[in-house]
């Protein structure tokens, strides 16, 4: 018995590591038959329905959505081109989607499927919409960038797709990358473009696009720097999925058509969300800890800005005011949650014709401030409470509207219109 054990273990040790070697082989083959692959898919309204992924695993199609309406929708239809079949969403054909809240749409295709999934919905002021998402779902190949500075002046050798390589940095007063082509997607694939200085001298700026159409950057992380992604003159630009910590301006619009800023998190930032001019939607980021570059710090700023939406934000601990708005009228501003220590949550500065409803401010200075003759803003549905100053501040000539808010009426200076509230519960 012995001698046969002694047999064994020496079988073992002969041939053990090649029994290894041989499992290792199949496990990976195995992995890299069965991993799912990045398709090419697009959605027909990105600021209504936003694709964030899509891949293809065995044999069906897998695309994560997110409902930025603005509101509730009931999808009412799912219809499939090509060679799609069986598509649902979250495992059904009609449901209800929250704002902000993710679907899973998937599909039988063939294994190398191509057609198109339209996606008809009531959205949530009763109107009939759709959303068609479309593509050959060919797995996807990029264009690599390995360090700073770099130019895409054109789609380069794989249509347009650009990701970085591995970790970038960024040298004082350089831009890392500039976008002066249309069609462009960078994907950081969640590498870094950080500044080697130390925390009082900042790198420059991350990605610079100019006067260009339908840019998407998306999966950055940005460390260090002074700009983070600068956009001007862009018409359809996207930018979804970063991060930004101890960026002293980490986004910025100016003069940008139907630009789309969603699921980003910026902390430790002079500026994080700073728009002059244009039309954009702002849904579901995070802005949070924004005191540590000093006295001023703002979560979301809009110039100029018109016919735009701010919602499902959460803005904690910015020093000066969560959202700022200055000569920027017709905008809503809904769902958004300002706490913690910020001087104001929101400031409406000579602006008019503004929606703020179902929005939380509370535990701040002041939680709504009316000033410079701001008027025909309206509020509905808001909770305003606890705030140490004032929970409304309205200067002279303020006129607003609006039922259903809930503040301490013992803590509203000046007259403010035809606002009313009931009390904090």
């Amino acid at each position: 018995m012995k001698q046969k054990t002694q047999a064994a273990l020496e079988y073992l040790m002969t041939y053990g590591w090649a029994l290894i070697l041989i499992a290792t082989v199949v496990a990976s083959l195995v992995l890299l038959v069965n991993s799912p692959e990045e398709a090419n898919f697009y959605s027909s309204n990105p600021d209504k329905i936003f694709l964030k992924s899509s891949v293809i695993e065995d044999s069906a199609v897998k695309i994560i959505l997110q409902n930025i309406v603005g509101g509730t929708i009931e999808i009412t239809r799912i219809d499939s081109t090509g060679n799609f079949v069986g598509c649902t969403i979250n495992d059904e054909v009609v449901l209800t989607v929250g704002a902000g809240d993710i679907m899973n749409l998937e599909c039988f295709s063939t294994p190398e499927p191509e057609g198109s999934i339209t996606i008809n919905y009531t959205d949530f002021a009763g109107l009939e919409n759709q959303v068609v998402i479309s593509g050959d779902g060919g797995e996807i190949s990029y264009t690599l960038i390995e360090s700073c500075p770099y130019l895409i002046d054109g789609p380069g050798e794989n249509n347009g797709r650009y990701r970085l390589y591995d970790d970038i940095s960024v040298s004082r007063n350089e831009t890392c990358i500039t976008i002066a082509a249309d069609n462009i997607v960078l994907d950081c694939q969640d590498n870094f473009m950080i500044s080697p200085l130390p925390r009082w001298d900042l790198g420059g700026t991350g990605v610079y696009a100019i006067g260009v159409s339908n840019i998407t950057i998306r999966n950055c992380n940005m460390k260090l720097l002074d700009n983070g992604i600068d956009f001007v003159n862009v018409t359809n630009g996207i930018i979804a999925n970063n991060s930004f910590d101890t960026v002293d301006y980490a986004i910025n619009l100016e003069n940008v058509t139907n630009g789309i800023i969603t699921n980003n998190t910026i902390i430790t930032s002079r500026v994080g969300i700073d728009v002059y001019q244009g039309t954009c939607t702002i849904v579901n980021n995070i802005l949070g800890d924004q005191t540590e570059t000093g006295e001023n710090s703002w979560g979301i700023v809009f110039e100029g800005v018109n016919y735009s939406t701010i919602t499902d934000n959460v803005i904690d601990q910015s020093e000066e005011e969560g959202i700022l708005l200055i000569n920027s009228n017709d905008n809503t501003i809904s769902r958004n949650i300002i706490h913690s220590d910020s001087y104001t949550a929101i400031m409406i500065f000579s602006s008019h014709n503004n929606l703020l409803e179902n929005n939380t401010f509370d535990g701040l200075d002041y939680g709504i401030m009316f000033r410079n003759t701001s008027q025909n803003n309206t509020l509905n549905n808001n909770i305003i409470c606890y705030n140490n100053n004032a929970d409304l501040y309205c200067e002279a000539g303020t006129l607003a509207y609006g039922s259903g808010n809930q503040a301490d009426t013992d803590n509203i200076t000046g007259d403010c219109g035809e606002v009313t509230f009931v009390p904090c519960t």
